[in-house]
């Protein structure tokens, strides 16, 4: 049971530091997104595959899924955050929505074609 204690203990830390730097300037969106599939797929199956075809020790089954499961969040964590750099332009004003200066644009042109209905009289 030490062993689960000490690696639940760990999932939280990552998960407090991971909170408070979401972005993760060190790595590329390309090359987070890779990481993140790679800790998806690999580390949990392994665990399964282990504990159904070589039956270890019950303490090191359960540090094996246990692990295996802390990949699967971490690696879905990598893979769902959003990227900053798709978000914003340079030079965009924070507070209004990224998507508003184009729909804005595509809004006065259309708004220019279109002819105003006549009154009935």
């Amino acid at each position: 049971m030490l062993v689960i204690d000490v690696m639940l203990a760990a999932v939280l830390v990552a998960a407090v530091v991971l909170a408070f730097k979401p972005t993760l300037s060190g790595l590329s969106s390309q090359r987070r997104r890779a990481v993140g599939w790679l800790l998806i797929a690999v580390p949990l199956p392994l665990a399964v595959g282990i504990e159904a075809f070589a039956p270890l020790p019950r303490v090191l089954a359960d540090a094996a899924f246990v692990a295996g499961l802390t990949a699967f969040a971490l690696g879905a964590f990598l893979v769902l955050i959003p990227d900053d750099e798709d978000d914003r332009r340079p030079g965009a004003d924070p507070d209004s929505p990224p998507w508003w200066p184009e729909f804005e644009r595509e809004f006065r042109v259309y708004a220019r074609r279109s002819s105003r209905p006549r009154a009935l009289r």
